[in-house]
């Protein structure tokens, strides 16, 4: 579990970098419940620890760890942990083969998975 009752943050170990997952940064990225993104927590840390990829992106305003992994199961589906700089934690989930992901490889590969 990345962050239990009581924890003010967690410290995730990826292949590249500490990430620090604070608990009172969730709230903003779960809080529109259209989205439902709060099922797919559980990918998150498996994502962090174990990505297929490590992506330095550049954004408008700074640059961005970008970690993409893929997950089988009855439906595919690939999964994008971005790091802000503020501490929080966005993700997106897509169903689609692994090897359609090149739409997501923006930036600079610091790491990938042999």
């Amino acid at each position: 579990m990345i962050v239990s009752p009581g924890q003010f943050h967690a410290v995730v170990t990826s292949p590249v970098e500490y990430v620090v997952i604070q608990r009172d940064k969730l709230p903003h990225t779960v809080e529109k419940r259209i989205d439902a993104r709060e099922r797919y927590a559980l990918f998150i840390h498996p994502t962090l620890t174990n990505p297929y990829e490590i992506w330095r992106t550049e954004y408008d305003d700074g640059i961005r760890s970008r970690y993409i992994a893929s997950f089988s199961g009855d439906n595919d589906i690939v999964v994008m942990v971005r790091v802000e700089p503020n501490g929080n934690i966005m993700w997106n989930f897509m169903q689609r083969e692994a090897r359609r992901m090149n739409k997501l490889r923006l930036g600079e590969l610091i790491y990938y998975r042999k």
